[in-house]
């Protein structure tokens, strides 16, 4: 077999490279989302560590393309640069996405045993939204889907329903507890 019939894929473009690990952060994103929900619906927030190496992965590949992007932005057309720019803009997103996933997990664990079940289930079903989009938002910036983006910006109005729900319950049980006598 001579060396001519031998052939290598050319280099992937430092572009399509980026945008696709931008794409991966997005499923990494979901995925600590998926294990949170799991987490508060089980009661068991032993996922902490899956969760923490989520973060730490999203940490990685948001040095990456900021890196990527730093190099590359120069030497692509206008559209690529676009694009590029979303993909630091996205990241930047996504990686504050992995460290409040970590910190809600963190808190979970801390007051495991102590959350009402109706908070629960409003927590497991904000996490499970938060899944939903973040896959919906890798699918549209892969496929430059406009109509799935719109999507996920409807879905961002049930995630502040969820929230002031939690957040008016809280405020309930705050309410009570200073009016409750600690003391006898």
């Amino acid at each position: 077999m001579s060396a001519a019939s031998v052939k290598t894929p050319p280099p992937e473009p430092s572009h399509s490279f980026l945008v696709r690990r931008t794409v991966e952060a997005c499923e990494l994103a979901r995925e600590a989302a998926a294990i949170a929900a799991e987490g508060i619906a089980t009661g068991s927030m032993s996922h902490l560590n899956a969760i923490r190496q989520c973060e730490k992965e999203l940490d990685a590949i948001d040095v990456e393309v900021d890196s990527g992007v730093t190099s590359t932005i120069t030497r692509v057309p206008e559209g690529e640069t676009r694009q590029l720019l979303a993909c630091m803009k996205l990241m930047i997103g996504l990686e504050r996405i992995g460290d409040l996933l970590l910190s809600f997990a963190t808190s979970a664990q801390a007051a495991s045993g102590h959350l009402d079940s109706q908070d629960a289930r409003d927590l497991t079903q904000m996490a499970t939204v938060l899944e939903k989009m973040l896959a919906d938002v890798g699918q549209s910036f892969s496929q430059k889907d406009v109509k799935k983006a719109i999507e996920v910006l409807r879905a961002d109005a049930e995630m502040d329903r969820l929230r002031n729900l939690i957040f008016c319950a809280t405020s309930r049980i705050r309410r009570t507890w200073r009016t409750t006598p600690v003391c006898k």
